[in-house]
């Protein structure tokens, strides 16, 4: 299991993923009955949707439908760089692939989002593609781009597991 995202309302959502490293978790039953009005109460509490709300049993029993196949993740990095930069939301073509980049924020520096399916691509093949973008677009610009951070998940926004790695280009 892996704490990989944050609540729209900020708190710290528990979502299972495959491969993560084991963690200590805390649990507890849901006090409803009904399988449908726990779903229910966890779509409204969330903001999220039904078809995104799956299920396991306390007799092991797994929903038939629940996702055995690739979810789209989200890698967003966050750079310094002394390149101009987009003032707008900006989608770019690099390698066959949408990056996404964002302005700067009073609250965070410059980022870049590619949108992957992790059957297609693991987390380290999509910080290379980025990194790859970074180390060319430093090149035609003459200028220093430094990875700051990245995140990865499976939630567009900026709340997913963060690896203070950084490389300068």
């Amino acid at each position: 299991m892996e704490f990989a995202r944050i609540s729209q309302d900020g708190r710290l959502t528990l979502v299972i993923n495959l491969g993560s490293d084991d963690q200590l978790t805390y649990w507890a039953l849901s006090e409803f009955t009904a399988l449908d009005a726990a779903r229910s109460n966890l779509r409204e509490r969330e903001s999220a949707r039904l078809a995104d709300i799956h299920y396991l049993l306390r007799n092991g029993q797994v929903e038939e439908t629940a996702p055995d196949s690739p979810m789209t993740r989200y890698l967003r990095v966050r750079v310094e760089t002394g390149i101009p930069w987009p003032t707008k939301e900006t989608v770019v073509r690099f390698r066959d692939r949408d990056l996404t980049l964002y302005p700067e924020t009073d609250e965070l520096p410059p980022t870049v989002l590619l949108a992957y399916d992790d059957t297609k691509m693991t987390s380290d093949q999509a910080l290379q593609l980025v990194r790859r973008f970074l180390s060319s677009l430093s090149w035609a610009e003459g200028r220093r781009v430094q990875d700051l951070e990245y995140l990865d998940g499976t939630h567009r926004s900026g709340s997913a597991r963060v690896d203070r790695i950084t490389a300068t280009f």
